[in-house]
């Protein structure tokens, strides 16, 4: 194809390139904006819960749809014996682990794990930490979230040898139903920490805000933007003019 004094041939490899790369990284911007759009939601939803009192998770059992991000109240018994521990959680500079105990809620049959808290790591992996918990009925309150997930799993969900306490890269909700013989709701109860019976507990929303993910986005279609000039470019030559007749 020829406009004006330059020659658009394109060839074979930088197109195949292209063809691949080119939606790959249009499809990386639009993951990001998604990902935007999802913590602007998870904010809305905590600013939303903020003005409502807490609700008893036993009576929204009913109403799975409106559990998302409620503050909320729950009694029974935690399973002291059955804990994870979430690793490669940070506080500051330091790094160490978050503490997730199921209970088992009173009158109901049902069992969720809560995240009471971040402990600092010991001289090893080996040095577990004490997870002291109470044998007795607590009531507990917090935050109802989605399980935490790794964003990138390097290596094994969980550490080898299937102890308790268990650390665990992510909380697969059924993977842990298999170990643990019983079944777990998909939530996790973040401990207040004005509560008891749990360890530091400075929470985020969420790691960070919108605004990163916006910036990613814009470097990916940057970066998109850039592949097809360099196409172009490759694939373009002048003409050279011939003399005037």
């Amino acid at each position: 194809m020829r406009v004006g004094s330059y020659d658009f041939r394109p060839r074979i490899v930088p197109t195949l390139a292209t063809l691949l790369l080119f939606p790959f990284l249009i499809g990386l911007g639009v993951w990001q904006l998604d990902r935007a759009a999802e913590k602007r939601e998870i904010i809305a939803a905590y600013a939303r819960a903020e003005r409502q009192p807490p609700v008893t998770l036993e009576a929204m059992l009913a109403h799975p749809k409106a559990l998302r991000f409620r503050r909320v109240t729950v009694t029974g018994v935690l399973d002291a014996r059955h804990q994870l521990l979430l690793d490669n959680q940070f506080q500051g500079p330091d790094v160490g682990f978050d503490v997730l105990t199921p209970l088992h809620m009173q009158g109901t049959g049902h069992r969720i794990l809560v995240d009471r808290g971040w402990v600092p790591l010991g001289r090893s992996r080996r040095d577990l930490p004490s997870l002291p918990a109470p044998a007795r009925t607590v009531t507990l309150a917090g935050w109802l979230v989605p399980p935490p997930q790794a964003p990138l799993l390097l290596g094994p969900a969980e550490a080898p040898g299937g102890g308790w306490p268990r650390i665990v890269e992510t909380v697969d909700i059924h993977h842990l139903e298999r170990d643990l013989g019983y079944p777990l709701l998909p939530y996790v109860v973040r401990l207040d920490p004005g509560q008891p019976y749990g360890f530091v507990r400075k929470w985020k929303l969420v790691a960070f805000g919108p605004e990163r993910h916006i910036g990613y986005a814009v470097q990916w279609f940057a970066l998109a933007a850039t592949l097809l000039a360099i196409y172009i470019g490759v694939n373009t030559r002048r003409v050279p003019q011939g003399p005037p007749a």
